[in-house]
């Protein structure tokens, strides 16, 4: 009975023990692997505004760094712009980033004591154009003298 009762506490032992690291094992894979951005939530649009939002959570006092990069020829080789922050006490962050017409693309990396995540969105900036009928209707015709010839 004694063997008995010292193989099932064993068991409990061994069975709390095994759970305890496997839960904290897949808490800190999970920890790493989160969602950063919440905005935007698309990770490949167009848009004719010529700025968008960036924001997103993590832990309060992580860092994170906000690149922008233009298109030239085949990649995204060229850095415009580079933007630190650091998420506030409520775990939040949010930048709003100016545009460069054509394919802009913006990677966002937390860093923290974990170590470091990206994620990635792609933005093509479609500049307004101004139509013709715009203009048109924009000029003031009634006191200027008509196009065909005479008042």
């Amino acid at each position: 009975m004694r063997k008995m009762n010292f193989a099932i506490i064993t068991l409990i032992i061994t069975v709390i023990f095994m759970s305890t690291s496997i839960n904290s094992f897949a808490a800190s894979v999970s920890d790493t692997k989160q969602a950063i951005l919440t905005a935007p939530k698309t990770e490949s649009f167009s848009t004719t505004n010529s700025t968008v939002v960036i924001a997103g959570t993590g832990q309060k006092n992580d860092k994170v760094r906000i690149e922008l990069y233009t298109k030239k020829g085949e990649s995204f080789s060229e850095l415009q712009t580079e933007i630190e922050l650091v998420v506030d006490a409520l775990g939040v962050f949010s930048k709003e980033v100016q545009l460069f017409p054509g394919e802009n693309k913006i990677v966002v990396t937390l860093s923290n004591a974990k170590g470091e995540i990206s994620e990635s969105r792609f933005i093509n900036y479609i500049k307004k154009i101004i139509e013709i009928n715009e203009i048109i209707r924009g000029l003031d015709v009634k006191n200027s003298p008509s196009v065909l010839g005479g008042p």
